[in-house]
């Protein structure tokens, strides 16, 4: 899982994250796949005014079944270390969430490592650019 979070957070450092078109395997259980499209992670806010780190994720099934969908967590709870994944369809109307906490082995918090390591790596690139 770790490797898989690397490899998403070493793309978006070597290659521009727009221009990768790739989906990242992030977490896997027994009847299906987890993925982020690199392209398309972003910094963003939410209606409520809450800053965000937002994806696209995709979920294929053993049965062959996708399904696509938008997520997110907000920045303070990438700070915390644990909070909500919150998920939307891709218009962007809100699904369901999910608790999550670093490191508790479950699928939603493994999509919300992910987007909070997207995000620590946005942070630590803006660091480095201030005076």
């Amino acid at each position: 899982m770790k490797s898989s979070i690397y490899l998403l957070l070493g793309l978006f450092v070597v290659a521009p994250v727009s221009a990768s078109d790739e989906w990242i395997k992030i977490a896997e259980s027994d009847t299906a796949k987890f993925s982020v499209k690199v392209a398309t992670l972003e910094m963003a806010t939410n209606k409520a005014g809450d800053d965000v780190v937002s994806a696209i994720g995709r979920t294929e099934y053993a049965d062959k079944k996708i399904n696509v969908y938008k997520m997110y967590v907000r920045t303070t709870d990438c700070d915390a270390g644990y909070g909500k994944l919150v998920t939307l369809d891709t218009s962007g109307t809100f699904q369901y969430d999910n608790d999550f906490a670093f490191g508790s082995g479950n699928i939603g918090s493994s999509m919300a490592e992910a987007l909070c390591y997207f995000y620590k790596a946005v942070q630590e690139e803006r660091r480095k650019k201030s005076l």
